[in-house]
């Protein structure tokens, strides 16, 4: 099990490109709560000349039809609508629980460090994942840089 993005789905479901096809299933992460979610968006400098045309692309981009053609190759949507498709549900049945997940999703830590543990717990749970370090000693170095960074940035003492 593991924590999967959309854009993997269409090289997943592509049986000239995998050999798990038909052998695996997307399932919400498990509880009642919210979840921190990554997302995407897009952003136009306040002093652009072009915020007209920006918003329009927003707009394009982000529209049903856009979004149903996108959704055969796995782009993260963001359309309930699309995602709860009953056509494309029948096609890509890891959309409807997409769908359930955004209900929970939150943005992650919304702190300055944000990136710089996340790239800290992704390297100690890949060399504990990988059998590059036992579990424990993994996560005990990786509890150990947290605090060092969240004392640096002011968040422990």
């Amino acid at each position: 099990m593991e924590v999967l993005f959309p854009d993997w789905t269409a090289a997943m479901i592509d049986p000239k490109e995998s050999k798990v096809v038909g052998k695996w299933a997307y399932a919400p992460i498990p509880g009642t709560g919210h979840v921190a979610s990554g997302g995407y968006a897009w952003e136009v400098n306040g002093y652009s000349k072009k915020q007209k045309e920006a918003m329009q692309f927003a707009y394009w981009a982000t529209s049903k039809d856009v979004q149903m053609d996108l959704a055969p190759a796995g782009a993260t949507l963001s359309r309930a609508s699309v995602m709860t498709d009953p056509g494309l549900n029948a096609k890509y049945p890891h959309l409807a629980v997409l769908g359930e997940s955004a209900k929970r999703a939150q943005p992650p830590m919304k702190i300055a460090p944000y990136s710089e543990l996340l790239d800290v717990i992704t390297q100690g749970l890949s060399e504990a994942l990988s059998g590059g370090k036992p579990v424990a000693e993994a996560l005990k170095k990786v509890n150990g840089q947290w605090a060092e960074i969240l004392k640096n940035n002011g968040y422990l003492k």
